[in-house]
């Protein structure tokens, strides 16, 4: 899954067994609060870092 929103996206799908990549353009910020016990399996500036990790992943 792919979402800005740490809190719906992010950690809706870890509940479902699946990892999250945050993109941080829209709800969620880059500076997110030390007591947020959710992290995402990977993290993205914008939507060109996305590409980045999607092409790590599959290729």
């Amino acid at each position: 899954m792919i979402g800005d929103n740490i809190e719906t996206d992010i950690e809706g799908t870890q509940n479902a067994g699946g990892k999250g990549a945050l993109v941080y353009t829209g709800k969620t910020k880059k500076v997110r609060q030390n007591n947020n016990s959710v992290i995402p399996n990977y993290e993205a500036d914008n939507l060109i870092g996305v590409i980045s990790i999607l092409k790590d992943i599959l290729f």
